[in-house]
């Protein structure tokens, strides 16, 4: 997911933000390249992000 939002930082807290949800491909061609090494994460920000992951199994499977 990357979060886009307007460079004024107030307009974050006004809710102008949007998400895009990005999945890996299935070829080599349309596959995500892997961050570059030593690229931070939202959790090392501090920024909430346990709404938006993901479980590893789905729950009665």
């Amino acid at each position: 997911v990357w979060l886009l939002h307007c460079h004024l930082e107030r307009h974050f807290s006004w809710g102008m933000t949007t998400v895009f949800i990005v999945m890996d491909g299935e070829t080599d061609e349309a596959r995500l390249l892997p961050p570059p090494t030593g690229m931070p994460k939202c959790s090392d920000a501090g920024l909430m992000t346990k709404p938006f992951d993901q479980p590893d199994q789905h729950e009665g499977d």
